[in-house]
């Protein structure tokens, strides 16, 4: 249910499915090569299966809820069980919502595999999202936000296509009506019609009405970069790509974003940790100017193997608790720390909504550790 008269921290608007995890045993390992995991006739052995909200809405908004942000959450969902199933989790978890019910298609879910030790693997139906559309948005909620956060955009078909002209809409509206505008994105399927789109066109045509992007070098690497994405795949496709991705390739991804009209980069390493580069940002929340032409690396906090329970949703968390810094006005540094934290204690948790430690805590974990460096 809506107030339409209340006013909010950060407006989660995008897509929205429901997670279906596999739980590997602890002691489970990726056979070597990795490719031996989907070898025929394998079986594995599971703890169970977890269902839950996902999506950037469902994580970034989840956790924005759980460390105390006011936030609505929008999107839709399809008139079957999963959209049943979503849409009474939300009322459960008792957020502010305004999903629309698509009767035509299906609800958005993901196969999510995150085997101890290893980056996780979706297969993805994206379903009823490729229909959201600007008529499915709340703009009254927009204007009342003090944050518009969407994605992802690879799976929001009618918002990439054109050019990404409606997205351009959505932004603009954000903009002339004073809310900050941030933007996560998800890697595009390079096999159907997303992996057929011009990205550094559209990212071209929409940043300058964006002013915050996070998304993961994977993805980013690939919407700018493609033939050198494609060429590290093929030498390490069997490896973690994000380990044979050059530090001076980060950056110059950065300073391109900035080129194209973003005012802050944040760029998410998995393991390696998170960069964040910024423009003239002192506007952006009135951050000041700390948060001006800023350049640092923070590295990943270490993680007890025998803790981790899953890896979906660590990226979305650390934006949360990234934009939740910002509200509450950090340090360029003490922002990126605690997303960072915030990445390493979502591996932790196999359902954000229920587990996800609060602010404080998040905060304590971050004073017990020091491992930012400056570029």
């Amino acid at each position: 249910m809506m107030d339409n008269s209340e006013s909010f921290d950060v407006f989660v608007c995008g897509y929205i499915c429901v997670d279906m995890l596999p739980v590997f045993k602890k002691t489970y390992r990726i056979p070597t090569p990795p490719k031996e995991f989907f070898r025929p006739g394998m079986l594995v052995e599971l703890d169970g299966m977890a269902f839950t909200v996902g999506g950037v809405v469902g994580n970034t908004g989840l956790v924005l809820h759980r460390i105390g942000k006011k936030v609505v959450l929008n999107g839709v969902v399809g008139d079957d069980h999963l959209g049943q199933f979503l849409t009474a989790r939300l009322n459960e978890i008792q957020i502010e919502s305004d999903m629309k019910k698509i009767q035509y298609a299906g609800t958005s879910f993901g196969l999510v595999l995150s085997p101890p030790g290893n980056d996780r693997m979706f297969l993805e139906y994206p379903g009823c999202s490729h229909l959201f559309d600007l008529d499915c948005v709340n703009f009254q909620q927009v204007a009342k936000s003090k944050i518009l956060h969407f994605g992802y955009l690879p799976l929001m078909q009618k918002f990439y296509r054109n050019g990404g002209e409606d997205l351009i809409k959505l932004l603009d509206y954000a903009r002339q009506h004073g809310t900050v505008t941030s933007m996560d994105l998800c890697l595009p399927d390079e096999h159907v019609g997303s992996g057929e789109i011009r990205w550094r066109d559209i990212l071209h045509n929409v940043l300058p009405y964006t002013d915050i992007i996070a998304p993961s070098i994977e993805e980013i690497l690939y919407m700018l970069m493609p033939d050198l994405y494609q060429e590290l795949v093929a030498m390490y496709g069997g490896s973690n790509l994000i380990d044979f991705i050059p530090n001076e390739t980060v950056q110059e991804i950065g300073r391109q974003l900035l080129g194209f009209g973003a005012k802050i980069v944040m760029i998410k390493l998995a393991h390696k940790g998170i960069y964040m580069v910024t423009g003239d940002a002192q506007d952006i929340l009135d951050l000041g100017e700390e948060w001006t032409d800023q350049e640092i690396f923070c590295k990943a906090y270490a993680v007890e193997d025998t803790r981790f329970v899953n890896a979906s949703g660590a990226g979305d968390s650390a934006v949360a608790v990234f934009l939740a810094a910002l509200l509450h006005r950090k340090k360029p540094l003490e922002a990126l720390k605690l997303a960072a934290m915030a990445g390493k204690e979502s591996l932790y948790c196999l359902d954000l909504s229920d587990e996800f430690p609060d602010l404080n805590n998040i905060e304590q974990q971050v004073a017990l550790e020091n491992t930012v460096i400056t570029l």
